[in-house]
């Protein structure tokens, strides 16, 4: 699938293809948010478009609670730590070093390895099942489409053991892999005007926590930044 914008004097022209189907539409607003691919079509509304969407692979074990002490009825985190932009790497230094680090935008904060239970729904109910997984990890350096397998599960189990010591390496099984869109040089979400094109509205770095945010999103898009009502 492909897409392709052109912006003209009052619309944006849009075509959408793929190897069977061709369609090109006509748009008084545009909203991008595509995501992994949200810079790339913001490049194509605007080639000064000055953001880059850095893909960050995270893959996910999971574990079932056959045991009771493996049962956990909410979220688990470690302490947070930090990444280091450029490579990936876990910033082992100071808190006071990390700060340092965090201004000059050389590391990004991460949750780390933590645990989360997963919702089971039956007869329009849901409830806590009984799958838990444990993630994301974190590595940079991949092509937007890399969803390939890196950590096996000792990984998982020396990244938890100190904050869930019950759980062993046969209670783990690998489980799924996403990657992040995650902005270059930004630590928060980008949801703004392009500065041509006005009616194009870019949402960029729009990560995990946009999911719990989508409807605040989408409330600041059409109330406050982007349609403005009499």
């Amino acid at each position: 699938m492909q897409e392709f914008i052109i912006p003209k004097q009052d619309c944006f022209e849009v075509t959408v293809e793929s190897a069977n189907f061709s369609e090109t539409f006509q748009a008084k607003y545009l909203i991008n948010s595509a995501g992994l691919y949200s810079d790339e079509l913001a490049r194509m509304v605007n080639p000064e478009s000055p953001y880059e969407i850095i893909p960050v692979r995270g893959e996910y074990a999971c574990f079932y609670k056959l045991r009771k002490e493996l049962s956990t009825g909410m979220n688990v985190y470690p302490v947070p730590l930090g990444n280091f932009v450029e490579n990936g790497e876990l910033a082992e230094v100071s808190f006071k070093e990390f700060q340092s680090l965090l201004e000059q935008k050389k590391i990004h904060k991460n949750l780390g390895i933590h645990l989360t239970p997963t919702l089971e729904f039956s007869e329009n109910l849901s409830h806590i099942g009984d799958t838990v997984i444990l993630g994301p990890t974190s590595t940079v350096n991949i092509t937007k489409e890399d969803y390939s397998n890196f950590y096996d599960e000792d990984y998982y189990l020396r990244n938890t053991k100190e904050f869930f010591p019950n759980l062993k390496k046969e209670d783990i099984k690998l489980h799924q892999t996403g990657i992040r869109a995650t902005l270059k040089n930004n630590y928060d979400f980008v949801i703004e005007k392009d500065k041509k094109y006005p009616n194009c509205i870019n949402l960029l770095g729009i990560n995990s926590p946009g999911l719990t945010a989508s409807l605040a999103i989408a409330k600041q898009v059409v109330t406050e930044t982007f349609i403005n009502k009499p």
